[in-house]
Protein backbone atom coordinates (compact mmCIF):
# COMPACT_ATOMS: atom_id res chain seq x y z
CA UNK A 1 0.00 0.00 0.00
CA UNK A 2 2.87 2.38 0.87
CA UNK A 3 3.74 1.88 -3.26
CA UNK A 4 0.52 3.55 -3.91
CA UNK A 5 1.11 6.20 -1.99
CA UNK A 6 4.81 5.94 -3.90
CA UNK A 7 2.90 6.36 -7.02
CA UNK A 8 0.80 8.72 -6.63
CA UNK A 9 3.17 11.20 -5.06
CA UNK A 10 5.70 10.99 -7.95
CA UNK A 11 2.39 11.48 -10.60
CA UNK A 12 1.12 14.15 -8.57
CA UNK A 13 3.36 16.32 -7.81
CA UNK A 14 5.59 17.43 -10.78
CA UNK A 15 7.17 20.34 -8.92
CA UNK A 16 9.10 18.02 -6.15
CA UNK A 17 11.95 15.56 -7.23
CA UNK A 18 11.75 12.46 -5.25
CA UNK A 19 15.38 10.48 -4.29
CA UNK A 20 15.08 6.94 -5.60
CA UNK A 21 15.72 6.10 -1.95
CA UNK A 22 13.52 8.62 0.08
CA UNK A 23 10.57 5.94 0.74
CA UNK A 24 12.71 3.70 1.61
CA UNK A 25 12.40 3.99 5.53
CA UNK A 26 8.85 2.79 5.09
CA UNK A 27 10.41 -0.49 4.01
CA UNK A 28 8.07 -3.31 6.40
CA UNK A 29 5.86 -0.15 8.42
CA UNK A 30 2.39 -1.45 8.74
CA UNK A 31 0.52 0.69 6.19
CA UNK A 32 -1.24 3.70 8.05
CA UNK A 33 -4.14 5.56 5.94
CA UNK A 34 -4.16 8.64 7.96
CA UNK A 35 0.08 8.72 7.67
CA UNK A 36 -0.32 8.41 4.02
CA UNK A 37 -2.92 11.01 3.75
CA UNK A 38 -0.63 13.08 5.92
CA UNK A 39 2.28 12.33 3.34
CA UNK A 40 0.68 13.91 0.41
CA UNK A 41 -1.32 16.73 1.85
CA UNK A 42 2.31 18.42 3.11
CA UNK A 43 3.50 17.04 -0.36
CA UNK A 44 0.86 19.15 -1.98
CA UNK A 45 1.56 22.10 -0.07
CA UNK A 46 5.61 21.70 -0.86
CA UNK A 47 4.48 21.03 -4.55
CA UNK A 48 2.48 24.45 -4.26
CA UNK A 49 5.37 26.56 -2.95
CA UNK A 50 7.93 25.30 -5.27
CA UNK A 51 5.61 25.93 -8.18
CA UNK A 52 6.10 30.07 -6.44
CA UNK A 53 9.60 30.70 -6.85
CA UNK A 54 10.67 33.16 -9.07
CA UNK A 55 13.57 32.86 -11.61
CA UNK A 56 15.46 35.17 -9.02
CA UNK A 57 15.13 31.77 -6.54
CA UNK A 58 12.44 34.49 -4.49
CA UNK A 59 8.95 33.90 -3.89
CA UNK A 60 6.08 34.93 -5.75
CA UNK A 61 3.23 36.78 -3.72
CA UNK A 62 1.31 33.86 -3.77
CA UNK A 63 4.43 31.87 -2.12
CA UNK A 64 4.94 34.28 0.31
CA UNK A 65 1.62 33.84 1.35
CA UNK A 66 1.73 29.69 1.26
CA UNK A 67 5.35 30.25 3.41
CA UNK A 68 3.88 32.35 6.08
CA UNK A 69 0.49 29.62 6.17
CA UNK A 70 2.78 26.66 6.38
CA UNK A 71 6.12 27.58 7.18
CA UNK A 72 5.59 30.38 9.67
CA UNK A 73 4.53 31.19 13.24
CA UNK A 74 2.92 28.87 15.60
CA UNK A 75 1.27 27.13 13.32
CA UNK A 76 3.40 25.96 11.04
CA UNK A 77 3.09 22.70 9.37
CA UNK A 78 6.93 22.56 8.74
CA UNK A 79 9.95 23.79 10.43
CA UNK A 80 13.71 23.93 9.94
CA UNK A 81 16.47 22.84 11.86
CA UNK A 82 17.75 25.05 14.67
CA UNK A 83 20.82 27.13 14.00
CA UNK A 84 22.60 25.15 17.22
CA UNK A 85 21.42 21.58 15.15
CA UNK A 86 22.60 22.47 11.76
CA UNK A 87 25.79 23.38 13.60
CA UNK A 88 26.22 20.16 15.27
CA UNK A 89 24.55 18.18 12.49
CA UNK A 90 26.67 19.70 9.87
CA UNK A 91 26.67 17.97 6.35
CA UNK A 92 24.30 14.93 8.15
CA UNK A 93 21.29 17.38 7.31
CA UNK A 94 22.33 18.20 3.56
CA UNK A 95 21.44 15.94 0.84
CA UNK A 96 22.39 15.30 -3.23
CA UNK A 97 20.15 16.48 -5.64
CA UNK A 98 18.35 12.76 -6.91
CA UNK A 99 19.48 14.48 -10.52
CA UNK A 100 22.87 16.32 -9.95
CA UNK A 101 25.63 14.10 -7.37
CA UNK A 102 26.97 17.79 -7.37
CA UNK A 103 24.25 19.82 -5.95
CA UNK A 104 23.18 19.58 -2.06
Amino acid sequence: MWDEVVKEASFNFANLIFGTDCFRPLDGRPFNPSQAKRFLTLFGILDEIASEVNEDGSWSDTGQRIYHRYFAGDNAQFSDSSDSEKQTLGNRLRFSHPENSQDT
